[in-house]
């Protein structure tokens, strides 16, 4: 057992370090280098959801939103009911164009948010605002 965590740590520790050289190449405007080192470090990091989400807004920033999709559907494989995540979901699918599926995951974020000013206000920032047909989708089942 021990030897099982030892390696998830080492895998962990290798995936962070995937990250860092990819923000070192983005810095030094090498985005091709840069993608590839996240694009790896997803795939190692992929149970750790703090670490697929500072690769997200990496990857958002880039115009990369495939992968930042990617990362953020891992992240709410690993916890459905973050409603951020859903937010920061839907804010990567408007950024693509897929504005039917960004409204869907807004509804999904609006489920498990608490503060209702707040949600509201965050999803009038990302311009989501629903349509009667969308409304009427009922997600929870």
């Amino acid at each position: 057992m021990l030897s099982r965590l030892g390696f998830k740590m080492n895998v962990a520790s290798s995936a962070e370090q995937l990250y860092e050289k990819g923000c070192t190449s983005q810095e030094m405007g090498h985005l091709d280098t840069a993608i590839d080192y996240f694009r790896k470090s997803i795939n190692l990091g992929s149970d750790d959801p703090t670490l697929l989400k500072r690769i997200d807004e990496q990857l958002f920033a880039m115009d990369q939103y495939a992968l930042s999709e990617e990362c953020m559907r891992r992240v709410l494989a690993l916890s459905p009911r973050d409603a951020d995540t859903w937010l920061d979901l839907a804010k990567v699918l408007r950024a693509s164009g897929d504005f039917l599926e960004a409204r869907i995951a807004a509804r999904y974020a609006r489920q498990f948010k608490r503060p209702i000013a707040l949600e509201s206000a965050l999803l009038q920032t990302l311009g989501l605002v629903f349509n009667s047909h969308v409304e009427d989708l009922n997600l929870t089942k």
